[in-house]
């Protein structure tokens, strides 16, 4: 929705404040007078931005010192703007008028309620408003002038002063262009920026300027600035509220404003600033404006299509979607569009993963495309989706909107690999150290032989506690319990005891029986001698 702003000059009582909050406006302008009731304003609408404002360049007290004013570069008379005796051209070179500024823009934020400072009215030539006299020449040489450097130097010294709160205001039809803007808020308007737009004779090359301002930060656009040259008439508001969404670039940092409170007292008009138009859900911009014919341009929101016809004096006729459309000269027109078809995709995932986006119901406008990713889980790898029942192989995979869709991700198990042993040693002889080859290593069905060096090595055996079985002709044969149930490799060097004689007599081993000799006899492979 379009955030809604309004400025509310002079004495502001219940009565008003009870108007502006009824109408929940986001941005609201309010004078020192004002300061008792935002309390009140903001207990009924408690989101609602409230900024004090400050006239920089003239203003009405006529009691600062002397060198706080211009003066007429012939009689040395205050110079003041033409027709208003009382509001005075301020010298923004002169250091007490800019600690004057500071003092007046900290009572805002010390007094409670307000949320920033608006500087109000400045401008990028001295000669922009019509003056009482004749300033020095020299305000308006070099390039840039003398004034603005003295305004630049004025405005970044207040904003190093009263850092991220203020908002930058341009006045009325003086043009300040980004070349000018960019300069005094360094690249950027880091808290944000105030232009009036004098809607209502705005061809089509302001508009594009337009469009530059709504780039920066926060921004407010009040339309018009009414003195004498537009009325408040819904027709005028929808020329100017549909020029304003024709070159909005960001709804959630950009503010509208109609009129100003204050005219409604004055005479000048009855809408207080609001029209039910300004609280219409056009969702968000969908691309930029496009020109239908001639000075007619449209630009197309989620809920919404906007036409504005730009020629003050000729109407335009037209068919757009299957429709004629007349606009009168310097009109706007709103239309709501027909809501898009849409289609739901349930995605749901079997055991072992899920999906991006989530498992849930989600609706997509016809016609689009979808992308489903399946994330996995830890021993789960993907095996298809089941999109309306028929399987797809693909991940992600993309499911075209045409109809309402269910997808299901179906994962596999994988089993972890087996936990393996290594076991390997070294076989000597326990006498004499040294390396016994060809001895018999032997776990639970697995073994080794052992190599020249007497090394054994079973490899990638099941990882669980082994009886280890060594032989050797000639050797005693040795048993021992080895735990290689952690997996890895597992080192079990032996030392292995030879065979015992007794009694002059070798004891002979052989397939493991002992055989003893008797006198008179000797071991043979035949028999007895």
């Amino acid at each position: 929705m379009v955030k809604k702003a309004i400025i509310c000059w002079g004495n502001t009582g219940n009565t008003v404040i009870d108007m502006i909050g009824a109408k929940n406006f986001d941005l609201v302008f309010l004078g020192f007078e004002s300061a008792p009731y935002i309390s009140r304003l903001k207990s009924i609408t408690p989101n609602v931005l409230v900024l004090g404002y400050f006239d920089i360049v003239y203003h009405p007290n006529a009691g600062l010192a002397e060198e706080c004013y211009i003066h007429d570069v012939n009689t040395g008379a205050r110079l003041t703007r033409k027709g208003s005796s009382g509001i005075y051209i301020m010298n923004p070179e002169s250091q007490v008028y800019r600690a004057y500024i500071i003092s007046y823009c900290r009572g805002y934020l010390e007094t409670g309620g307000y949320d920033g400072v608006m500087l109000d009215d400045w401008w990028t030539s001295l000669w922009e408003s019509e003056l009482s006299g004749s300033p020095d020449p020299s305000w308006n040489q070099g390039t840039p002038t003398r004034w603005q450097k003295a305004l630049q130097g004025l405005i970044q010294y207040v904003k190093a002063q009263v850092p991220n709160k203020l908002w930058l205001y341009n006045g009325p039809s003086n043009g300040l262009y980004m070349e000018y803007c960019d300069p005094v808020t360094q690249g950027k308007c880091q808290e944000g920026f105030a232009y009036y737009w004098q809607s209502w004779r705005m061809p089509l090359d302001d508009i594009n300027e337009f469009e530059k301002y709504s780039k920066l930060n926060y921004w407010y656009v009040g339309i018009p600035h009414v003195y004498t040259e537009a009325t408040d008439t819904e027709h005028d508001f929808l020329y100017g509220f549909c020029c304003y969404l024709l070159a909005l670039e960001n709804l959630d940092k950009s503010f509208f404003g109609w009129m100003n409170f204050w005219t409604v007292e004055q005479g000048r008009g009855s809408s207080r600033g609001y029209y039910p138009q300004m609280d219409l859900n056009f969702g968000s911009p969908v691309g930029d404006k496009t020109r239908v014919i001639g000075d007619v341009w449209a630009r197309t929101y989620e809920h919404y299509k906007v036409y504005v016809n730009l020629n003050h004096d000729a109407p335009a006729t037209f068919t757009d979607a299957g429709q004629t459309i007349t606009l009168q000269p310097k009109s706007g027109l709103l239309v709501e569009t027909a809501p898009p078809v849409t289609h739901s995709l349930i995605i749901s995932a079997g055991a072992g993963g899920t999906t991006d986006p989530v498992p849930g119901s989600y609706n997509y406008n016809e016609g689009t495309s979808a992308v489903v990713t399946a994330v996995l889980a830890p021993s789960y790898r993907f095996h298809h989706w089941e999109k309306d029942g028929a399987i797809i192989t693909e991940n992600p995979t993309i499911v075209l909107m045409d109809a309402d869709h269910s997808l299901l991700a179906v994962f596999e198990y994988v089993p972890p690999p087996p936990v393996t042993a290594t076991l390997t040693g070294t076989i000597k002889n326990s006498r004499n150290m040294q390396p016994i080859p060809q001895a018999s290593v032997v776990c639970d069905g697995y073994g080794a032989v052992t190599d020249a060096n007497g090394i054994y090595l079973i490899l990638d055996i099941p990882a669980k506690q082994y009886t280890l079985t060594i032989t050797k002709q000639g050797y005693q044969t040795q048993t021992m319990s080895v735990d290689a149930s952690a997996g890895g490799t597992f080192t079990q060097d032996v030392n292995f005891d030879p065979v015992v004689v007794t009694a002059g007599f070798p004891l002979w081993a052989v397939a493991g029986v002992i055989l003893i000799p008797v006198v008179g006899y000797l071991i043979t492979r035949g028999g007895k001698k």
